[in-house]
């Protein structure tokens, strides 16, 4: 179904009878994170309270995702029916969460926070200075 909604960021659950994705479809001004069985669809449920990003899954009823700089993790509950937990926090970063490793650990791109190099300061003959070094000169 198409809609006027930005809609973006689609993960599958493992079992693959659930995807998860970003949207702002109930707040043009922020996305939150969806949950919607696949392939029937059905009614879109939000598992974000407060924004989210970036959703990725964490084994078949865990979704992790991005709120603002923080982590955060809600559990998933499919049977009998749909039901997300509460969000919890688990940690705070600048860094952008990209996905999970199979064993559970969060794969993260770290951003780089120092100013750009300005100078390059090239050493030439540094294997002769290092044999000085470890013969004891000078």
């Amino acid at each position: 179904m198409r809609t006027s909604a930005e809609e973006t960021a689609p993960a599958f659950s493992p079992d693959g009878h659930w995807i998860a994705y970003q949207s702002n479809k109930d707040r043009p001004d922020r996305p939150d994170v969806y949950v919607q069985g696949f392939p029937s669809g059905g009614v879109a449920q939000q598992v974000s309270n407060a924004g989210g990003t970036q959703p990725v899954w964490r084994g078949d009823h865990e979704i992790v995702y991005r709120r603002g700089q923080s982590v955060t993790s809600v559990q998933i509950a499919t049977a009998p029916t749909f039901h997300p937990g509460e969000p919890v926090e688990l940690f705070r970063t600048p860094n952008t969460l990209i996905d999970l490793m199979p064993d559970g650990r969060l794969l993260m791109l770290t951003a780089t926070l120092s100013p750009p190099v300005t100078e390059l300061e090239i050493v030439v003959n540094w294997f002769q200075e290092l044999r000085k070094k470890m013969a004891g000169g000078r």
